[in-house]
């Protein structure tokens, strides 16, 4: 039988009845067997799309953020290719010590630790942030403004970030 002839079945009901019944083929293409899983396990599905949208939600709910840790500025504390996880703060809550994430001037995110916060920078009532990698010997050069920080840093985990983000 090819898989458009259909098969003819007679069903004999309780009260002892006949009837016919048209008997499809199972599909054997893939667009139907993917519709078909789609089907009996929507329900399965339904709750994944759920658990994803919930978790998604919660980040933005909690501000937090991901990153990529691509350089070697801060291997001996964050491994590169990790994936960085920040928080927004409000910038007067960050400390000397903390490491944060911020944009750079050609739009890249650094992750790099306080060395010192300067509260009136040039006296124009301005707090600004002198940054360092915690292996580099330097400071950064480029100091950071309060709308350039990002977040805290909360946690990492190694190597993820290559595998997720490039």
């Amino acid at each position: 039988m090819n898989n458009l002839e259909l098969e003819k079945h007679e069903i004999i009901y309780e009260d002892h009845s006949i009837a016919d019944e048209l008997v499809f083929p199972e599909p054997s293409s893939s667009p139907f067997r993917l519709t078909r899983f789609f089907f009996e396990n929507r329900i399965t599905l339904f709750r994944i799309l759920l658990v994803f949208v919930s978790i998604v939600v919660l980040l933005r709910l909690f501000d937090i953020r991901f990153h990529v840790m691509s350089s070697d500025s801060m291997e001996s504390m964050i491994p590169v290719d990790s994936l960085v996880i920040t928080r927004a703060v409000p910038p007067m809550t960050l400390r000397v010590g903390d490491v944060i994430t911020y944009e750079n001037q050609d739009g890249r995110s650094i992750t790099h630790q306080i060395q010192s916060i300067v509260p009136n920078f040039n006296h124009a009532g301005i707090t600004v942030y002198i940054m360092r990698g915690v292996d580099n010997q330097h400071v950064d050069e480029q100091i950071v403004k309060p709308n350039q920080i990002i977040g805290r840093y909360v946690f990492h985990v190694p190597w993820v970030g290559s595998l997720l983000f490039r």
